[in-house]
């Protein structure tokens, strides 16, 4: 596959499959729901399987979504089945790459917290064997990130934002999935508690009704005949919201006491607190298939029958660290030239090519990010700073944390964008 990764041929065949079977997310969580044994393949979760923003979870979930859409390809397209074992075989390459890649020249798993002994855990004056179960779950749901922010404001559940409700139900997937246990008796039934609160949040959030197709990336709470009924609806939501926050409260309180918030690695140089992330600009084009192909900026486009347009300019964002960091924005900044000695910004649409979700992201420990826009826009921006008087020399990349803080990529001269913007006006 050249320099295709694991994730990125799973996630291509996984839409090609759907493609030729012709089901849209909504169908594919009917079918789900409509099994024996319901399996969760919401639109929020099982879109970015197909667009490769996440790994599918080992288990039944993905399994019933490959048994269900090899026979409806095979009678809509005559696309031959390549059997469960072959989806299980791409799905495993994918999670080991993404494994190593958390961890580079390092087992899976294996954290950079530098733990020091407490109490009478693990040997005398080695690591304490509760820090890389501890991290794990910190990773997943990091304290002060914008999901706890709004369960902890919210009057109200009646909409829930997908960049609120992913995070938290996947994070239950991946612990439900950790077969590793607490030593210390303390934190494992603190983590038992925390476990029932987030299974009963989830099973509210999971009832609810994803209406992005419509263009709020929310969940809606249903209507089941009367307002009376959808207010009760609302209250038992808020009521797993209320337990679930105390105890998430004094998991990481336990946690934070025994030193390990403070041991996370920083980038080096970068100031203590300060995001482990790195930004890049780069180019995106579009393949016959609807796929985007991302490639460094270059003065040079590739050429070729399988590139159309549209043409996009990308934000590139990874992940340098062990803690999650959220992607709030992402955007640019335009140097006007010395005559105005300004720097315009602007600011990345929250959907992407083919109307998929790129903002707010949640950029997992040791991995990446990609935000896209159109780069005709991108050469608007540039005509309007012209007609002011202004000359554009150079434009850097930026994405903004959930903490508010801005991360900053290097300048590229603004000659080496033009030959894309180019071909993007030559499309519209």
């Amino acid at each position: 596959m050249g320099d295709v990764s694991a994730g990125q041929r799973l996630a291509t065949e996984l839409t090609e499959l759907r493609v030729a079977a012709g089901m849209s997310l909504t169908k594919i969580e009917a079918f789900g729901k409509a099994q024996i044994r319901p399996a969760n393949l919401s639109r929020s979760k099982v879109s970015q399987w197909f667009n490769g923003k996440s790994v599918p979870t080992k288990g039944y979930d993905f399994d019933l979504l490959i048994q269900g859409l090899e026979p409806v390809a095979r009678q809509q397209s005559g696309t031959r089945p390549q059997g469960i074992a072959y989806w299980r075989s791409l799905r495993d390459e994918a999670d080991r790459e993404r494994s190593l890649a958390a961890a580079p020249g390092t087992p899976p798993h294996k954290t950079a917290i530098d733990t020091q002994p407490s109490g009478d855990h693990g040997q005398p004056g080695g690591p304490d064997p509760d820090a890389e179960t501890a991290d794990r779950l910190l990773k997943l749901l990091p304290p002060g990130e914008s999901w706890f922010k709004w369960l902890r404001k919210a009057p109200t559940m009646f909409k829930v934002p997908l960049s609120v409700s992913n995070p938290v139900c996947d994070a239950l997937e991946e612990l439900e999935d950790d077969p590793v246990d607490y030593v210390d008796p303390i934190l494992q039934a603190a983590h038992d508690r925390l476990m029932t609160g987030l299974t009963a949040l989830c099973n509210e959030l999971n009832g609810m009704t994803d209406i992005s197709d419509e263009g709020p990336q929310v969940l809606e709470m249903s209507y089941p005949g009367t307002t009376a009924e959808r207010n009760e609806l609302n209250r038992q939501a808020c009521k797993a919201r209320d337990g679930f926050l105390p105890v998430y409260k004094e998991m990481v309180n336990l946690l934070n006491a025994r030193g390990w918030f403070t041991r996370s690695p920083q980038t080096p140089g970068a100031p203590a607190g300060a995001p482990a992330v790195a930004v890049e600009l780069a180019a995106g084009y579009t393949l016959a298939n609807g796929s985007v192909m991302t490639l460094p900026i270059s003065s040079a486009r590739p050429r070729g029958e399988g590139i159309t347009g549209p043409y996009f300019i990308a934000v590139l964002a990874s992940n340098q660290s062990t803690v999650s960091v959220e992607i709030s924005a992402a955007g640019l900044e335009i140097d006007a030239g010395e005559a105005s000695g300004l720097l315009i910004p602007y600011l990345f649409p929250p959907r992407g090519p083919g109307g998929s979700t790129q903002l707010p992201y949640a950029l997992g420990s040791h991995s990446g990010f990609r935000a896209h826009a159109n780069a005709a826009e991108i050469g608007h921006g540039y005509k309007q700073i012209r007609d002011r008087g202004g000359v554009p020399r150079r434009v850097r990349p930026w994405v903004r944390t959930g903490a508010g803080d801005q991360v900053e990529g290097a300048w590229t001269v603004v000659d080496d964008t033009l030959d894309l913007i180019a071909a993007a006006f030559r499309t519209l």
